[in-house]
């Protein structure tokens, strides 16, 4: 233990609230120190208290009763003088104990070197001798200096002397002043000492006067600054102006009021007191006056909903999902809704809400821990939109089960900006919107719990985004995982989606990247720079899934992997499907002969490009269309049937087909071997792999016999090949080779 050079004593000046001074020297004991307020000295225990001893920068005096503002306080250091310890003959050696001793000594010294400091004293270095005499020589006489500077006293010598030692002496009532007459109702000659002693005293009245009002004003003003009850006092007392150019000044009070921070109205922040009325009156207080509302940082909980009905502004100081690992609750200013109901709820009855911001902090419910079997407690939404203009950014859904809805959107919008969270059963639906929503950097991922048996839940029952009346919403740098879909498209009472704009989206480790449900009938929509890849051992995944019905999607940039099913899967009926560029690595990993891309019920889906698929894991192939249609500008086999219009071919030899559909046409090309025959006369009629929908003529030749040439008419579901003079093209041994272009529905 060691005493730095020190100075024992700490002055601060009083508010009327702060009760916690600093002293900045070490204690060894908490009697050791002198509190004083006002040259008043407080007792030990119960006027105050002490912490940091021991401490060698110092501690706090903490009083049970806030001094007053102005107030002088002081803390002085004051050792006892005296010693404590008793050290044994011959005894063990304490170090701790004779380290105490000393310091104990030292902080004596300090303390007398602060007493010393404010006697009267010779400078350092004086010669001059300041002993004086006994009693007895020094009564009577006047203490002086003389021409060096030293010290001597007045020597007593007859009735002049006597005189002027007791007129100089202050010791008794007769002496002193007591021998000098004086009457205030005389008036006295100027010089005289009676005139100056009677200037001096009605100047003392006066400067008495004035004296007693000034502590009269500061008493007054030391109450009312501390004055926590009256708006009218305390920081409206105070006044501020800003530092800058053009500058005016206002009371601090008014700068203060820019903003509402819900402590003003008592919330406290912790957790666990319930801020719900104290974060109401400052949402009410927003609503009446505009300004906006602050939420310091701190968990406030809420035991029923906060009602938004006014263009207001709620910001917070952020928020950190976890801190410092998933599974913590970061710092940051947060909303925890411990109710089974909505979070915030915005709507102003009868009317359109405009204007309404939210950013900068978190909200937050108490949700089970993870188990076996794991579900989440099935709360309201956190946000409910209600026909409203609402605009969220940076911002937290740390774990609700459903996070925000927009509902009712006549003339609502509602955007969304840098959004963060892990909502469980829902993140965000659009039920009714007839304006534009805006979507951009939200990236849902398990910020709350990183846990399998949480996911597990997610990846069957959860979607990330859902969709129902929507028209032109825009969303931009979507990031989801572990949900069942990305992106859920259904059918609402009043429609469904409309032009969607999806830009730059992944959507990772899910069960269907975007899913168009059985219920959906018309929506339509963009999406370039989408990729989606399922999570590995999940039954029924897809890339993408079409179950309704009318949809006329596009597709820009996409790419599909690793799904256990189809890349892309369209069911319902009347769909159409469009793409300038697919890459599918990775499809039918369940090896159940799932081709890559396949149309049923009379769907279509059309490629700009070939598109590129690799690592199929079954034997479904590239493409299936028994019931719909797949346009690429790729050929592909068929396996034509080939028959005479009259008569029978005894024996074929290799017939095979290709065609590709792209756009309007179909480009069909058929190599048919004749081994026999027989009877076979007329035409040589193939079925087409697609329906003809005007006449057309290809051409072709006998490339084994005769080397003939051909003409391939294309009817409806047959092209039939006849030699060039309009006879039956075919003899033993015959090849004929023939292709051709027609248009198609």
């Amino acid at each position: 233990m060691t005493v730095p050079v020190q100075t024992p004593v700490s002055n601060h000046i009083g508010n009327g609230i702060t009760t916690s001074f600093a002293y900045g020297f070490k204690l060894l004991d908490e009697v050791d120190i002198n509190v004083s307020v006002d040259g008043v000295v407080l007792s030990l225990g119960v006027d105050y208290t002490v912490t940091g001893v021991d401490v060698e920068a110092g501690g706090t005096v903490v009083f049970a009763v806030a001094p007053a503002a102005l107030s002088a306080v002081a803390l002085v250091r004051r050792v006892a003088l005296n010693r404590l310890t008793d050290y044994q003959y011959s005894g063990d050696f304490q170090s701790d104990t004779v380290n105490r001793d000393f310091d104990r000594m030292v902080m004596m010294l300090q303390d007398s070197g602060l007493a010393l400091a404010n006697t009267i004293r010779l400078p350092p270095g004086d010669a001059a001798s300041g002993v004086l005499p006994d009693a007895a020589g020094r009564a009577l006489k006047g203490l002086a200096f003389d021409a060096e500077g030293d010290l001597f006293l007045t020597a007593a010598a007859g009735n002049a002397d006597v005189l002027a030692a007791a007129l100089g002496s202050s010791s008794t009532a007769s002496q002193g002043g007591g021998l000098v007459a004086y009457d205030s109702s005389k008036s006295y000659a100027a010089g005289t000492v009676g005139k100056g002693i009677k200037d001096a005293a009605q100047a003392g009245a006066d400067a008495s006067a004035t004296a007693a009002g000034a502590v009269t004003n500061i008493n007054t003003y030391k109450t009312d600054i501390a004055d926590l009850t009256n708006s009218a006092k305390g920081a409206a007392l105070v006044a501020y102006k800003t530092t800058y150019t053009g500058g005016v000044g206002r009371s601090l009070a008014a700068k203060l009021a820019d903003t509402l921070s819900v402590k003003d109205f008592g919330a406290v922040g912790n957790g666990v007191a319930d801020d719900t009325t104290a974060l109401q009156a400052a949402i009410n207080a927003a609503n009446a006056s505009g300004k906006v509302v602050y939420l310091p940082a701190g968990i406030y909980r809420t035991t029923s909903v906060l009602s938004v009905t006014k263009g207001i502004r709620i910001t917070g100081d952020g928020a950190s999902p976890y801190n410092p690992q998933i599974g913590t609750v970061g710092g940051g200013s947060w909303l925890h809704f411990d109710h089974m109901g909505n979070g915030i709820y915005v709507l102003q009855s009868g009317n359109f809400t405009s204007g309404v911001r939210f950013d900068n902090f978190g909200t937050r419910r108490t949700q089970p821990a993870p188990a076996p079997g794991w579900t989440p407690t099935a709360y309201d939404y956190d946000i409910v939109v209600d026909n409203s203009d609402v605009d969220i950014s940076d911002f937290v859904l740390l774990n609700p089960a459903k996070g925000i809805k927009l509902i009712n959107g006549n003339a609502g919008r509602l955007m969304i900006n840098r959004l963060r969270g892990q909502p469980l059963m829902t993140g965000i639906r659009i039920e009714e919107c007839f304006d534009v929503v805006h979507f951009n950097q939200i990236h849902f991922w398990p910020f709350w719990q990183i846990d399998s048996r949480v996911t597990d839940y997610t990846l069957i029952n959860s979607n990330a985004f859902e969709f129902f009346r929507c028209d032109n919403p825009l969303l931009s740098n979507i990031f989801t995982i572990l949900y069942k879909a990305g992106i859920y498209i259904g059918q609402g009472t009043t429609g469904t989606v409309s032009k969607m704009h999806l830009v730059n989206g992944d959507f990772d480790a899910g069960t269907y990247g975007i899913w168009v449900g059985a219920a959906s009938n018309g929506a339509t929509g963009q999406f370039n720079n989408v990729t989606s890849e399922p999570k590995p051992g999940i039954a029924n995944t897809y890339g993408i899934y079409v179950e309704g019905s009318n949809a006329l999607l596009d597709f820009g940039l996409v790419g599909l992997n690793n799904t256990r099913n189809n890349a892309v899967r369209v069911n319902g009926s009347n769909n159409e499907l469009r793409f300038a560029s697919l890459t599918v690595k990775g499809y039918d990993l369940g090896a159940q002969n799932f081709p890559a891309i396949e149309a049923l019920n009379s769907n279509i889906v059309r490629f700009a490009q070939t598109p590129y698929i690799i690592n199929g894991g079954g034997s479904g192939g590239r493409f299936a269309e028994a019931t719909g249609a797949i346009y690429s500008p790729e050929w592909r086999s068929f396996a034509p049937s080939v028959t005479p219009s009259s008569g029978t071919i005894s024996a074929f030899g290799t017939v095979s087909g290709r065609f590709m559909r792209h756009g309007n046409s179909c480009k069909v090309a058929v190599d048919i071997s004749i081994t026999t025959n027989g009877t076979g006369a007329g035409a040589i009629n193939v079925q087409l792999p697609v329906t003809a929908q005007f006449q057309a003529t290809g051409a072709g030749r006998d490339v084994n016999v005769g080397g003939n040439m051909l003409s391939f008419n294309f009817n409806g579901n047959t092209g039939g090949i006849l030699k060039y003079d309009n006879s039956y093209p075919a003899a033993n041994g015959s090849r004929l080779v023939a292709t051709g272009e027609y248009p198609i529905s």
